[in-house]
Order: C-alpha cells, then structure tokens, then sequence
C-alpha cells in the first residue's frame, strides 16, 4: 500500500501528509487468493491502469470539490479483529 501513497503523492502538485496506519487485514500478508472474474472483460470491458494521469485526473476533481469532502468518511474505519467500524451510518445516528 505504500508504493499507491507514494504514486498519489508524487502526482498530486501540493504538499501530502501520508499517515502510517495499522493494516486492517486479519489475514496473512502473503497468502493465495486468486479472484478471476473475466465475465466484464468478455463484455467488452476495457480496464484502465492507475497511473500519473490518472491519479492526477482524479485528483483535480477532488480539489475542485475539496470543501465537500468529509475527511472522517475517507479514513480506515473498519476493523476486521472485531468486525466492528468506527464511521457513523445514518443508522447510528439519532435523527431529531
């Protein structure tokens, strides 16, 4: 997960804070899991690598909406050791 913080960073032209989180996962770093689903691809799915453009291309639109952005809801909420999540849901909340 690093190295997709470091592509971000790089492409983003402002200054980046990356913050080093816990990894959420309960499962072993390297294990196998191979998911293969071609069924998109047989329909014509043409996927598109994330690279500079891009990151950069998503970015700028985010800038443009940068003061409709809560940045609690961006953060890693979940955690898998006790299936719990710390983001609150219209459920969660009492409504007045």
């Amino acid at each position: 997960m690093r190295q997709v913080a470091d592509m971000v960073a790089e492409a983003y032209p402002g200054p980046v804070e990356i913050t080093h989180i816990e990894d959420p996962r309960v499962e072993k770093e390297e294990h196998y899991y191979r998911a293969a689903h071609t069924k998109l691809l047989d329909l014509g799915l043409v996927p598109h690598l994330l690279d500079g453009n891009t990151l950069r291309s998503i970015l700028a639109v985010a800038d443009a909406h940068r003061d409709r952005v809560d940045p609690a809801a961006i953060g890693a909420t979940v955690e898998w050791r006790r299936t719990a999540s710390r983001l609150a849901t219209a459920s969660s909340l009492s409504l007045r």
